[in-house]
């Protein structure tokens, strides 16, 4: 009988683990504020030619190197419809669009922006060749 019972027990114990699933959280859009602070990161790493050698380049032409403006419209671009979005480790959200167009001076078409998620400000974007934010 003790071993029925324990049985029994066991049964029920899997049937109600069995019912019960594990949800992976996706945190919202936290927005996208393109701050002054975004464009001290963006501007001398990924627009200015004479500086930070081997880091890709903005094209003149895109206008995303143009103050605020430009970078906010990048930002809001790229948010509103990635292909692809990933939480990285540190917790920055990382979205990447195929531009469908050159918008590096080396000739990439995709675009890359982090964002903090819990201000939503631009921590960094650039051009880039494919997707693949940091997972």
């Amino acid at each position: 009988m003790k071993t029925i019972t324990a049985f029994v027990s066991m049964i029920l114990a899997i049937s109600f683990l069995s019912a019960c699933t594990l949800e992976s959280v996706t945190p919202a859009n936290p927005g996208c504020r393109y701050t002054s602070q975004s464009f001290a990161h963006v501007e001398p790493r990924h627009c200015n030619p004479g500086t930070y050698p081997g880091k890709s380049k903005f094209a003149q032409a895109t206008g995303y190197c143009n103050g605020l403006a430009g970078g906010q419209g990048l930002c809001e671009t790229v948010q509103v419809a990635p292909d692809r979005r990933t939480i990285q480790p540190d917790g920055r959200i990382c979205y990447d669009k195929d531009m469908g167009a050159a918008i590096g001076t080396r000739g990439e078409t995709w675009a890359r922006v982090v964002i903090d998620p819990n201000s939503g400000v631009v921590v960094t974007q650039f051009p880039e060749n494919a997707a693949g934010c940091r997972q």
